[in-house]
């Protein structure tokens, strides 16, 4: 099955089916974190550098890596910031807002993603997806059924109704085709490459995603199938390398199509700095570690759930609680939290308490595991 968010921003599954790192990554963005802001500061004083979005009485704002609180709680979700824009709602409608947190586009969209290359892509209430420029107005005019991020000039969209008319092509930053549309699915580029389904069924909308059913392979920025469809799951190229499910079994294929590792686990994840987690046995035995490029063990299975590697940190559960590993595979964070998430711009978010939403919590910890900002909901 695969899936191209429709309604919602979704994160990418891992290879093979990460199941606690996903769910995770889903309760982010749900939860979104958030905190106060400070109503006193003038815009122009208030910091430009790294914000990070916190959870405060149910509302989300921002604070710097201070643990100061510089945009005020008053969103219902928010995300981290990109391209100096941050994606934000307000009852169920998505809009933007700078880093002063003025509003750059007001919540009133179905559907959104992150900024990327300048643009965004965004549903409007009619169903359709255009994209914003950065500064609220439409760059690309509402016309297509799916849309997803630009990559490397191309952004995949999808024209017809869906089901079996349904069909994906990518655009260019003026939003003409540059591929024509005749994919059952398509995804982002990565490296150069970006995975396809030729010929599928679609099976509806699940969650917020677009289930097509079909074998995958790899095309070129030209649109030239490079790797014949033949995968059952296909992944975004990360240091040369997919992922790619192959009867169930993830391994790992160079741009050739060229199996590189074989297909030995029973789940995988893309290469992030060098390294994959893997685990060779299925839940709930499994067991993770950290391979390389030769898919030898880097890190040998030792770890219950792991992240993947960011900033030179990865989250690894060791029992029900989380923490950190270096890539020597030391912990330099100990076990303490229920979940962990990849390290951006010194700060990783770690979760608290539950299971209950009224019970779990959202901090900050940096690199030493130093609170940056103490956990709160």
């Amino acid at each position: 099955m695969s899936g191209l968010p429709v309604l919602d921003p979704v994160p990418r599954l891992a290879c093979g089916g990460m199941r606690g790192r996903a769910a995770f990554c889903v309760a982010v963005l749900c939860l979104a974190a958030a905190v106060f802001l400070s109503l006193t500061a003038p815009a122009q004083e208030r910091p430009r550098g790294v914000l990070l979005p916190v959870r405060l009485h149910g509302k989300v704002g921002y604070i710097d890596l201070d643990g100061r609180v510089v945009i005020r709680p008053q969103f219902d979700t928010a995300g981290s910031f990109v391209e100096g824009r941050a994606l934000v709602s307000r009852k169920n409608k998505y809009g933007y807002i700078d880093e002063h947190g003025k509003v750059v586009a007001e919540p009133q969209f179905d559907g959104a993603e992150e900024f990327s290359e300048g643009l965004a892509a965004v549903r409007v209430p009619n169903g359709k997806w255009g994209f914003l420029d950065k500064t609220g107005h439409f760059a690309i005019q509402p016309k297509f059924t799916v849309a997803s991020d630009m990559h490397e000039g191309l952004a995949p969209v999808a024209v017809g109704e869906f089901g079996a008319n349904l069909k994906f092509g990518y655009v260019d930053h003026s939003g003409e085709f540059v591929i024509e549309p005749r994919f059952a699915y398509a995804s982002d580029f990565s490296e150069g490459m970006a995975d396809v389904i030729l010929e599928g069924s679609y099976d509806g909308i699940e969650g917020g995603w677009l289930n097509v059913t079909g074998k995958r392979g790899y095309i070129d920025r030209t649109g030239n199938v490079v790797v014949q469809p033949q995968y059952d799951r296909g992944y975004d190229f990360s240091g040369g390398l997919a992922c790619v499910d192959i009867e169930g079994r993830p391994g790992y294929v160079d741009k050739s199509g060229k199996l590189v590792i074989a297909p030995r686990f029973a789940q995988a994840t893309p290469f992030s700095e060098g390294l994959a987690a893997a685990s060779e046995d299925d839940y709930p035995s499994e067991r993770w570690g950290f391979i390389d490029k030769t898919g030898g063990w880097a890190i040998k299975p030792q770890f219950d759930s792991t992240g993947w590697f960011s900033e030179g940190l990865a989250a690894v559960s060791v029992g029900d609680k989380w923490g950190y590993v270096n890539a020597a595979g030391e912990l330099v964070i100990p076990p303490q939290f229920e979940h962990g998430d990849p390290f951006k711009n010194g700060a990783g978010m770690v979760m608290v308490g539950g299971p209950e939403p009224k019970t779990t919590k959202f901090g900050y910890v940096d690199r030493t595991g130093r609170w940056i900002w103490k956990p709160t909901n």
